[in-house]
């Protein structure tokens, strides 16, 4: 497919920024041709990913460049956003299609439209997008989550050409697709991208830009990019990273194609300025502005850069070693004061014990200036809610949603380890509750699904007890993992009052190989089992649950290679429940709990043991 925009560009660009000494972008306007060729990409600088630290592997080890690496370029035009990439893969594999084309060697970006930098999750103006090849053909899927949009392939100009172990891809991403009706120079964007690594049978892990794609869907660490056009009078300007250290100097980079005088450039915390100062920028060539780690103070903090016509703004996300440090101290402090007062609960020392030991393997694990940013933002979390220990008032991770961050201890392992229970809002210590024990999908970030599946137990009032526990929704569940998951519901039976003749096991995606194992070894344990669009191998998994009442929910594509096994269920006694969706409702979870659901999953119960 060929795509063909010819634009005339400026000779001035050839003092481009460098990319990779920072976490920006600089998109230039040009001529697009969507071919087997990158050659109009080469002259330009491309962000490359190829160090071990922008690697994360499920199975196995990173090799080396050999195994995943690569680069990438963004530009637009008219049209689109144009994205390029050349990817050294040793191995090339593309078995899957549809919603799972993620798991095949692949290209995955996301745009977030108003570079707003969500802390939580995708909102309505994100979009995510994997190029691919899928049946033989190069495609584009795009992965929604609003209910305004249906994931799946877009007709985009796509080109992805494989030469031995090098992928070519060039796509196309229309304005119209992203709900930006005109394009501007000078405006930012914020974007991350990932190469998938899949050597086979399945993917192995990942190259990434930033995060926000893999593991938690949010755009807090994307990377800016400003869309670049030398030839328009404005002044167009971009900050080198928009998270830093409080020892870390700000650069800014500005261009103009005229000569432009008292160009302000401002950083502030709320009302207060930091930082000022006004500067001539000069004709046809970049400018480089440092503010001083002095200017600098941890939080969040705006960066507006003021020229004739023409106002841009950038949130700056600052972190300070020192501040960690007091935090953890501060909560080090608290927990071996707890120990020594009799009116508090003494899981309260526990509790703190546990917040600094995850703080410090947090702070372990730490790569980049986003990482420590949000372990400083962790550990201030958890200091405000120390006073919550003395006045003995439930200490809540997301208070919104009704989720506690409660702890047990892992024998095995002897080390606390953390699970999220969501408690209803008029909970009643005397009253015995069903337990919801849910294992999320591999891709699924911990945190984000113990919220979404709390906003909706609170909307629709469920009274349950609803545990999600990390780490165990992947593609194998080891012996070990299996006791791990009972410990954690027996420890809920010995701090909350729990109905043992209702308790539900529910999985999505590839959590469904936990929960299928899991209810295989402990048949007498759970009163019925619901998979959310599950991802597993059907036959050699299912065939011996006819003895427990089952729910499936799944798409129309995915429902026809259940349906001989349903049928077989039932033939043995099974008691199945199959719901087709024509598009699985991912970006409106609360769907799947309707009414009729609901009824049938409180209705069911098993022997108390």
């Amino acid at each position: 497919m060929t795509f063909l925009v010819v634009i005339q560009i400026h000779e001035a660009f050839s003092s481009n920024p460098e990319p990779n000494a920072g976490l920006f972008y600089v998109a230039l306007r040009q001529p697009i041709e969507i071919d087997s060729s990158l050659s109009e990409w080469k002259s330009l600088l491309p962000i490359y990913l190829d160090k071990k630290n922008q690697t994360e592997y499920r199975q196995g080890e990173w090799g080396g460049k050999s195994d995943l690496s690569g680069k990438f370029w963004i530009g637009w035009n008219s049209w689109g956003l144009v994205l390029a990439a050349e990817v050294i893969d040793d191995s090339l594999s593309f078995p899957f299609s549809g919603q799972d084309v993620w798991r095949n060697d692949c290209f995955q970006f996301a745009i977030d439209v108003l570079d707003d930098n969500n802390a939580d999750a995708y909102q309505n103006d994100d979009r995510e997008f994997v190029a691919t090849f899928a049946d033989s053909e190069a495609v584009v899927y795009e992965f929604c989550y609003s209910k305004d949009r249906v994931s799946g392939y877009r007709d985009f100009p796509i080109s992805i050409v494989a030469r031995g172990d090098t992928l070519q891809y060039e796509i196309v991403v229309p304005w119209q697709a992203l709900g930006i009706a005109e394009p501007a120079a000078g405006m930012h964007i914020g974007v991350s991208t990932v190469f998938f690594d899949n050597d086979g049978n399945d993917f192995r892990g990942w190259i990434e830009w930033t995060p926000g794609i893999t593991r938690k869907k949010f755009t807090l660490p994307f990377a800016s990019v400003m869309l670049f056009d030398p030839n328009v009078t404005f002044t167009q300007t971009i900050p080198t990273q928009t998270f830093l250290s409080t020892e870390d100097t700000l650069f800014v980079w500005a261009y103009c194609r005229y000569y432009r005088k008292n160009v302000e450039f401002l950083l502030s915390n709320g009302s207060e300025i930091l930082f000022r100062k006004r500067m001539t920028l000069k004709r046809q060539r970049w400018t480089r502005l440092a503010i001083p780690p002095k200017f600098l103070t941890w939080g969040n903090l705006t960066l507006a850069i003021n020229s004739v016509k023409i106002s841009q703004q950038y949130q700056i996300s600052v972190w300070s070693k020192k501040l960690i440090a007091e935090q953890i101290d501060y909560l080090s402090q608290q927990a071996s004061m707890m120990k020594k007062v009799k009116q508090i609960d003494a899981s309260a020392s526990i509790t703190v014990e546990n917040w600094i030991e995850m703080l410090q393997n947090q702070l372990k694990r730490a790569k980049t200036n986003f990482d420590f940013y949000q372990i400083m933002m962790a550990a201030r979390q958890r200091v405000n809610l120390i006073p919550n220990f003395y006045m003995k008032k439930q200490v809540y991770f997301d208070r919104e949603n009704h989720i506690l961050e409660k702890f047990y201890f892992s024998e095995f392992e002897q080390r606390y380890r953390r699970y999220f229970l969501f408690l209803p809002p008029d909970y009643d210590e005397h009253k015995a509750y069903p337990v919801y024990l849910f294992l999320h999908d591999s891709r699924d970030n911990a945190e984000e699904s113990s919220r979404r599946l709390g906003e909706i137990f609170t909307q629709k009032d469920i009274e349950v007890l609803g545990i999600l526990i990390p780490d165990y929704s992947g593609e194998v569940i080891s012996y070990f993992e299996q006791n791990e998951l009972l410990n954690c519901l027996r420890h809920v039976e010995s701090k909350f009052h729990v109905d043992k003749t209702r308790i539900f096991l529910a999985a999505d995606g590839s959590g469904a190989n936990s929960a299928v194992k899991l209810a295989k070894q402990n048949p007498d344990l759970f009163a019925a089992i619901t998979l959310m669009e599950p991802k597993f191998q059907i036959r050699r998994q299912l065939l011996n649950l006819s003895l427990m009442p089952l729910w499936v929910d799944i798409s129309e594509t995915q429902g026809k290679k259940f349906e001989k096994l349903i049928t077989f269920l039932m033939q043995h006694g099974g008691k199945v429940h199959l719901r087709k969706f024509e598009h699985f409702p991912e970006q409106d979870f609360s769907r799947l709990f309707s009414g009729k659901y609901l009824h049938w999953l409180l209705q069911q119960k098993k022997n108390p043991r």
